[in-house]
């Protein structure tokens, strides 16, 4: 299941790719430079959710992209859902409806567009993902894992904890290295490759949909002392953007 879902990526990449204007064999690079993505490949092959939840972070940022242009409540509605899935895969998620949220600030909709996709996506997130919210209540569990990493100020949710008070970037070199270490062609052309768009003429496609989200992923992952290589996986497709470029 981990490995099927985790095919939502290459998909998700080569979409985004076309809705930047990409011809079709550029958007085929970045669904292949994604798809084969060594990180990518061995999480696909573990029963954990990191993979597949790439995978839907892909298609929230295709389907921002198509929101951005078309400008449509239905559209709305289709990236929140997708972040909503991203989110209900593992917690971490929650950082794709920054996403949707960024192509609203450039289209500017009405305020019942805007809370029905909020709401829509969180309820999806609900549903899927947290349904012992409901019957149990938010305190379920609360502090097992904050009191195992002994975090002070930690915020959980799903049995993830995220300590607010940790980032002074002790793990900066170790990740950063092993990141490259696993994906040097994603991880370096990807990264040559936006600051290219970021001074391309084609800014009005969307590329802040492709700029933003990575450049703060990347900070506060590599700045959180709790990190791992992992957490800098919803990089990925943007990334795969740029080096296919």
């Amino acid at each position: 299941v981990s490995a099927l879902l985790t095919l939502l990526l290459p998909l998700g990449c080569y979409r985004a790719a076309r809705e930047l204007g990409r011809a079709r064999g550029e958007a085929a690079m970045a669904a292949l430079i994604a798809g084969s993505s060594l990180l990518v490949v061995q999480y696909a092959h573990t029963e954990r959710p990191w993979a597949p939840l790439v995978g839907w972070f892909a298609l929230t940022l295709a389907a921002s992209l198509r929101l951005r242009r078309r400008q449509r409540w239905r559209d709305a509605a289709l990236a929140a859902i997708c972040a909503g899935l991203c989110t209900a895969t593992h917690p971490a998620g929650a950082m794709a409806f920054g996403l949707p949220a960024l192509a609203a600030l450039a289209w500017r909709p009405r305020l019942h567009v805007v809370i029905g996709g909020a709401l829509a996506g969180l309820l999806v997130a609900l549903l899927l993902g947290y349904p012992y919210l409901l019957v149990y209540g938010q305190d379920t569990g609360k502090g097992a894992i904050a009191g195992q990493l002994e975090a002070v100020e930690a915020e959980e949710i799903g049995g993830q904890a995220f300590d607010l008070g940790r980032f002074h970037g002790q793990l900066l070199a170790s990740v950063g290295r092993s990141w490259i270490g696993y994906d040097p062609v994603l991880v370096l052309l990807g990264g040559v490759g936006l600051v290219v768009l970021l001074r391309s003429s084609a800014r009005g496609r969307g590329l802040r949909l492709v700029l933003i989200p990575p450049a703060l992923i990347v900070a506060v992952f590599l700045l959180y002392d709790g990190s791992h290589v992992r957490y800098l996986l919803p990089a990925t497709p943007f990334l795969a953007l740029g080096a296919a470029r």
